[in-house]
């Protein structure tokens, strides 16, 4: 065990120092672990982090599924519905330094529609591209102004 009391971490990345950074999802912050099993807030997004990229020039890149609704009983925890205050999927910057948290800014290069939903194909530069998916099927003004 390297560290306890984590709340639905994913994305772990390997930083050179040897601590490891993850998302929190529940929590909706960034999470450096260090060696010793000690813990450290690097930012809060908020939302849903649930995805963590490096950047060439350090910055940090997150996918955010813009937040949950969580079930708590005996079986544990567990993600459910989206919440009242729901955010919107996003692709957002993260500088560790500093711990300010932007969204990406970014070309889309190709935008999809079928059945309702888009898609699109986004680059960030520095070689990182992704894939935005409104898996939702919201109504296209939503899908256009929260995934793109």
């Amino acid at each position: 065990v390297v560290a306890t009391g984590l709340e639905f971490p994913e994305g772990p990345v390997a930083l050179p120092d040897g601590s490891v950074l993850v998302v929190e999802i529940k929590r909706g912050v960034i999470t450096r672990v260090l060696p010793d099993g000690g813990k450290e807030t690097v930012a809060t997004p908020g939302g849903g982090p649930n995805g963590l990229a490096m950047g060439p020039d350090g910055k940090c890149f997150v996918c955010n599924n813009g937040g949950f609704q969580w079930h708590v009983d005996e079986m544990g925890v567990r993600p459910t519905i989206q919440p009242a205050d729901y955010s919107g999927g996003r692709i957002e910057v993260v500088d560790l330094e500093s711990g300010l948290t932007n969204i990406g800014k970014f070309k889309v290069f190709e935008i999809s529609i079928a059945s309702s939903a888009v898609s699109a194909t986004a680059n960030f530069g520095y070689g990182i591209s992704c894939f935005l998916s409104n898996s939702e099927k919201l109504p296209l003004s939503s899908a256009t102004s929260s995934a793109l």
